[in-house]
Parts: C-alpha cells; structure tokens; sequence
C-alpha cells in the first residue's frame, strides 16, 4: 500500500469513527447485546455467548478503524519530520 493510501484510509476511518450515525448504530448493537447478556436466564448459554460475540465484533471494529487512523497519523508525523509538513489528506491531527 502507498503513502497516499494509507493516508486516504486513514482520513475516511476519521470520517467514520467521528459519525455521529455510525458512534449511535455502534452503541445500540452494543447495547442491545449487554442487555441481552445480562437479562438471560442461566441455561441460555448460547444467548450469552452470541451476544458476547457481538460486543467483541463492535469493539474489535472500532479498533480497527482506530488502527487505521493512527497509522496515518504515523506516516504524516515521520514524513513531516523528514520532509517538512505535507498537505493533509483528511484532518489527520
């Protein structure tokens, strides 16, 4: 992957991480699954497991996208302190 790509990643998991839409859609799934967790019964072993999978996906999701991003934000400090500052792809900050 080049320079550039890694920097359009990383601008387009910025954009993502800082929805609004998505951070809402995140949280619900999140949150539905914790209640699921919590409010089964104790022989609902397969419940509890299934909702555990899906806090561990959204969290893991919001990871990578974080990944992403703070790979850019690498790439962009090492060339800068290469190469001086270099005009942004997103608001890598």
């Amino acid at each position: 992957m080049t320079d550039h790509e890694i920097m359009l990643k990383a601008a387009n998991c910025e954009r993502l991480l800082n929805d609004v839409y998505l951070k809402e859609a995140l949280e619900g799934v999140e949150l539905a699954a914790v209640d699921i967790w919590k409010n089964s019964a104790t022989g609902e072993q397969d419940k509890r497991e299934s909702a555990y999978r899906t806090v561990f996906a959204v969290r893991a999701l919001r990871a990578q996208l974080q990944t992403y991003f703070d790979a850019g934000k690498i790439l962009k400090a090492r060339n800068e302190d290469t190469n001086g500052p270099q005009p942004e792809a997103g608001n890598l900050a």
